[in-house]
């Protein structure tokens, strides 16, 4: 093997090369997010007995008063929670347009339910969603084999027993569909 010497020449073309690779790859990079349970704490708010319909969260403008109930001080601390979350988020979305061609936020749930839901629960994030894309797999990337796939694996009753490991392959197949769907159009 011939021996190698470096040169400035090397340098240049080094430069060039990462240069070109660099802009590529934010040419072609998607950057695929989910949203409840991995963006929005939904588990957890359905467990705070939070929905659409409860009334507003505490507002935090509101200092605690002496004598305040202990559903006003878990209320104050719950929005206190999401607050920070709603940072984070706000943070993470910029970094991630930043770095990425497009930002897209996957969803199992119908149509308009990231937005509704950033709105009721991390309102700062809104701005943000409306710079997104936004997939609900419900409306556009169900695909009926891998879900019947999954409903005979885990919903079958010839295997009452199924490991719970194939219980996660129900809730894999629609973002396996719906990542497919986004890297397809673009």
């Amino acid at each position: 093997m011939p021996l190698h010497l470096h040169t400035a020449q090397d340098d240049d073309i080094m430069q060039t090369t990462t240069t070109m690779t660099a802009q590529r790859d934010l040419h072609q990079t998607i950057c695929l997010l989910d949203w409840d349970d991995t963006l929005c704490c939904s588990s957890w708010l359905l467990h705070q007995n939070q929905s659409l319909d409860s009334p507003p969260l505490y507002d935090l403008s509101r200092p605690l008063q002496p004598g305040d109930d202990r559903t006003l001080i878990e209320a104050r601390e719950m929005a206190l929670q999401l607050k920070a979350l709603e940072d984070v988020l706000i943070t993470l979305l910029k970094q991630a347009m930043a770095q990425a061609t497009r930002v897209v936020i996957v969803t199992n749930a119908e149509r308009g339910w990231v937005e509704l839901s950033a709105s009721r629960w991390l309102p700062g994030v809104c701005l943000l969603l409306s710079r997104l894309v936004i997939c609900s797999s419900c409306a556009t990337c169900e695909h009926p084999f891998s879900e019947a796939i999954a409903d005979i694996l885990v919903g079958s009753a010839s295997f009452p027993s199924i490991s719970p490991r194939l219980v996660t392959l129900r809730a894999m197949c629609w973002r396996v569909n719906a990542f497919q769907v986004i890297v397809d159009a673009s």
